[in-house]
């Protein structure tokens, strides 16, 4: 169930991505693959750790080694955001 709180969450955490890697967000769709948007291991890294300080979480690398979309990275910081703790 996506509440509206979500929806506002994704909202900026694709302007951040957009931000991060210098696109526009409508480019951000949820299917688009992120090796192909992101070009350089140091730019995904710069993205990662931009969104964590933004939004105040982290992510643990063992959640990160499934990542390979954009809905991908949407569902686990909705994971993260929303779990207790």
């Amino acid at each position: 169930m996506t509440t509206d709180k979500s929806k506002l969450s994704c909202h900026r955490l694709k302007a951040k991505m957009a931000d991060v890697l210098g696109v526009d967000v409508d480019h951000l769709e949820d299917n688009v693959v992120l090796s192909n948007l992101i070009t350089s291991s140091f730019l995904m890294v710069e993205t990662i750790i931009e969104v964590q300080e933004e939004f105040g979480i982290r992510f643990n690398q063992e959640d990160m080694k499934g990542v390979e979309t954009v809905g991908d990275l949407i569902a686990l910081f909705l994971k993260t955001v929303e779990s207790p703790g």
